[in-house]
């Protein structure tokens, strides 16, 4: 699994403290969904050419923790939870490496490679799901 982690600058926290939590969330997730677009399209392109099924099945999947609401989470790549195990494995062998496969990083790779214009967008379009969230509520 790869793991792109970055933190709100304090602006944007601070706006976000006097607006409602479920529209926060919402344009959080819708966020995080419209980001993740170019990383799962780099995973799709940059899966190996024989795993068909693999990048058939790669996905986004974007969620708000709900003990702390201070979390959001979004995967892609294999993250649902009725994906056959054999396909998860495969999947991890094609990105780590076993005894018969050696590795090819496409998930790693597609996370660098989306890394720093993901953190540099995410404000502005938080903003702009905000603004449409707020006019319409």
């Amino acid at each position: 699994m790869v793991n792109v982690t970055f933190e709100l600058d304090e602006n944007l926290k601070k706006e976000l403290r006097y607006i409602d939590r479920n529209l926060v969330n919402k344009a959080t997730l819708a966020t995080l969904r419209k980001l993740s677009k170019p990383v799962l399209s780099d995973e799709k392109s940059l899966a190996p050419f024989d795993t068909q099924v693999l990048r058939d099945e790669l996905s986004i999947s974007a969620f708000i923790n709900n003990k702390n609401h201070d979390v959001a989470v979004c995967h892609v790549g294999l993250s649902k939870k009725n994906h056959p195990a054999w396909l998860k494995t495969r999947g991890l062998a094609m990105e780590y490496g076993n005894l018969r496969v050696d590795p090819r990083h496409f998930l790693a790779q597609a996370a660098d490679q989306n890394r720093a214009p993901t953190y540099r967008e995410f404000s502005q379009f938080m903003n702009k799901h905000l603004d449409k969230l707020v006019a319409k509520s």
